[in-house]
């Protein structure tokens, strides 16, 4: 997930915004799985989804940083869990 989450950040981070400000502080996306421990597996590959679903947006909203981000997408698709 580091390969993801620290290339991720510090293109945010650098991004400039209409309204000026940095980028916006990193969220807890909760799951359908809530705090049920046993669904793990379920709120892991929801979360991945998530992840690629706004790399996506990213990707086709952004001009210079679209090839980072294609590269950061191909790393959040490639993740191991448990099984894809």
């Amino acid at each position: 997930m580091v390969n993801i989450m620290t290339p991720l950040a510090e293109i945010m981070v650098q991004e400039p915004f209409q309204n000026g400000t940095a980028a916006p502080a990193f969220q807890f996306y909760p799951t359908e799985a809530g705090e049920d421990a046993s669904k793990v597996d379920e709120a892991a590959k929801e979360l991945q989804e998530a992840i690629i679903l706004h790399l996506e947006r990213a990707i086709d909203a952004a001009s210079e940083k679209a090839e980072a981000l294609r590269v950061i997408k191909f790393s959040a698709e490639n993740i191991l869990w448990p099984v894809n």
